[in-house]
Formats: C-alpha cells, structure tokens, sequence
C-alpha cells in the first residue's frame, strides 16, 4: 500500500525531489504526502508564532483600557495574561484540536479526533509542529530587534526627509517631547520579556518527557533573550520604570507549578503504549 512499509522504505532511501514533479513516478505520491505534511507542518508553526504576537499586542490594548492605579499593577496583569493566552496557543491548542477523549476519563468532552494517545503518528505530526514553533520561538528575539530597529530608522528617515546623516538634519517635528519621542529607544515591555520565557518554560515542561529536544531549545532561546535584552538595555532602551517585586514575586509563584504539568503529562507520556 502505498505510503506505508516496503513502498515507504523504498522511496525514503531511492527517492529525490524530481518525484515530485514527475507524476508518472513510482514515488510521485510518497514525496508528494511528504513535501504537502513538511510545508503544511510548518506553515502551521510559523501561524502560532504570529498569533502569539498578535495575543500579545491584542492584549496590551485591551489591558490598558481598564484603567489600572498603579504602572505595576498593569504589567503584571499583562505578563499573565499574554502568558496564559500564548501557552494555550503553543501547548494545548495543538493537543485538543487533534485529541480524542472517547474512551478516556475526559469522555464527557465533546471532542473526537484522530488521536486518543501519543502514537508515533503524533509525534510526527503534532510533536513535529511543536518542536518547530519552539526552534522558531528561540529565534524571535533577534527578529523583534532587527524589526524595532529597521522600524526607528525608516521613521526618523522619513522624519528628517531622509537628511538624518547630514551634519544638520531637518525634523518635522514642532515640539521637543514628539522629537523625543521619536529620536529615542522604546519603553522596556517587561510583561512581554516575563510571559515569553515563561510559555517557553511551560511548554517545555508539559511536552519535554515525550520531546526532550526541547529542553535544549529552550536553553538556547533564554540565552538568545539574554544577549540581545543586553544589547538592548545598554545601547536601544529608554532607562526603565521604576517598579516594585510584584512582577517577579508573580512570575516566581507562576513559573512553581510548572512542573506539576510535567508529573501530569509525563505521568501520561511514559505511561503510553
């Protein structure tokens, strides 16, 4: 049959891309399945990255029009909710939209979909997308900087008429406070910096027993986050707020029950047949 054991190991071994093109091709269909899931793997992946961001943006506006007293307070209520939307998108979306809980002890969810445990099917599908978005994730720090960057200097550009490297450069800016406000860095976001690495931590320990790869490639985006947050305070940031504990004590209380995911879903990963 096609797609499976001998016509599989065939085309994995003898297969090229010219398959693809060459619908006359013994493994036309083979590298045509494969090329349609890579892509479609990745297209899935690079979706939750964006709509993570957007959750992001989407929930800084919509935070702010509560009106909170005080400038701690706000950000803290941002850094958990842009947290909780993101690790539900990344971490447990992907799971219920492809889980299916007849016969479990979750049965009374109306949910009925390919996948009632973690078959090797899974991990090639949905482990896959997972891993993905993660290894895109590591990258997104070094994409927001280039982004904010390339963002100011086109502004000022268009500002300054493009004359921004002239010994005297023109502005069209009337007042002091809107030439500053452009001619320097952003304001630090610390709620997105604190729920970043925390979704990243989570997801980590919710799938880490089934996909220890992720182990590594949420060390290596702490460490990405690490330098550029660096580069950013010394040389790109206005000087930051002054704020109280409460964001660190929040994330520190947050970031405690994190393992409790991995006892849970491990309990079940390891338990899988």
């Amino acid at each position: 049959m096609h797609g499976h054991g001998i016509y599989q190991c065939f085309c994995t071994k003898h297969g090229t891309i010219s398959n693809f093109l060459d619908k006359t091709s013994f493994c036309h269909d083979y590298q045509y399945d494969k090329t349609y899931g890579s892509l479609l793997s990745i297209s899935v992946s690079v979706l939750i990255s964006i709509i993570n961001t957007v959750i992001g943006m989407v929930n800084i506006y919509l935070t702010k029009k509560i009106g909170f007293n005080y400038n701690s307070e706000l950000i803290n209520n941002i850094m958990q909710q842009v947290f909780m939307a993101q690790f539900i998108n990344t971490g447990i979306l992907l799971l219920l939209v492809n889980a299916n809980f007849e016969h479990s002890l979750l049965s009374f969810i109306p949910i009925r979909n390919t996948f009632s445990d973690f078959s090797s099917v899974w991990y090639l599908t949905i482990g896959k997308s997972i891993v993905m978005t993660m290894a895109i994730a590591s990258f997104m720090p070094y994409a927001g900087f280039a982004i904010a960057v390339v963002t100011k200097l086109l502004l000022r550009a268009q500002d300054s008429s493009f004359t921004c490297f002239a010994k005297v450069p023109k502005t069209k800016k009337i007042t002091v406070p809107q030439y500053e406000t452009l001619y320097s860095g952003p304001e630090v976001q610390f709620h997105l910096k604190y729920s970043s690495m925390m979704y990243m931590v989570f997801v980590t320990f919710t799938h880490g027993i089934a996909l220890p790869i992720l182990f590594p490639i949420s060390c290596f985006a702490m460490c990405n986050m690490y330098i550029i947050e660096k580069l950013q305070f010394a040389y790109f940031y206005r000087p930051p707020p002054l704020l109280d504990n409460s964001l660190n004590d929040s994330s520190l209380r947050i970031l405690q029950k994190a393992p409790l995911f991995m006892l849970c879903f491990g309990y079940w990963q390891l338990g899988n047949r």
